[in-house]
């Protein structure tokens, strides 16, 4: 039998809210200090604690900016790679498939590489003389 308590909207002493499910994410308010989630500027005051706060703040945006510059050229670098490899990669495929196709094989609906059955071949398993 189910409690009064249940049968009202509450399970497990936890208030649900209406059309939701237990799963689902319950709305909340923020923190203090914070507006929407991202936490925002908080006052320190001045003298020596907001002093060494303020040049804290400036070291961490100092690093940060030389760390995303770092990355920044790290990532260029590794674009300009990139084309590089594709441009390789192109022309060992282009030289792939010439080599495959000189050698007498065929690749039916771009599936994988046969090798073509030659005419003689053909005649000589059935018994035939070459014409």
């Amino acid at each position: 039998m189910r409690s009064a308590a249940t049968e009202r909207g509450r399970s497990g002493g936890v208030t649900q809210w209406a059309g939701s499910r237990e799963t689902d994410a319950v709305p909340t308010t923020p923190a203090p200090g914070r507006s929407t989630g991202a936490l925002s500027g908080k006052y320190i005051g001045s003298g020596l604690v907001g002093e060494l706060s303020a040049a804290e703040d400036a070291q961490r945006r100092v690093e940060r900016q030389e760390w995303q510059k770092a990355y920044l050229e790290t990532r260029r670098d590794l674009e300009e790679l990139d084309i590089s490899v594709a441009r390789v990669y192109a022309n060992v495929e282009t030289l792939l498939r010439a080599a495959m196709i000189v050698g007498g094989h065929w690749r039916p609906h771009r599936n994988t590489w046969r090798r073509r059955r030659e005419d003689n071949q053909a005649n000589e398993d059935c018994g035939r003389s070459p014409t």
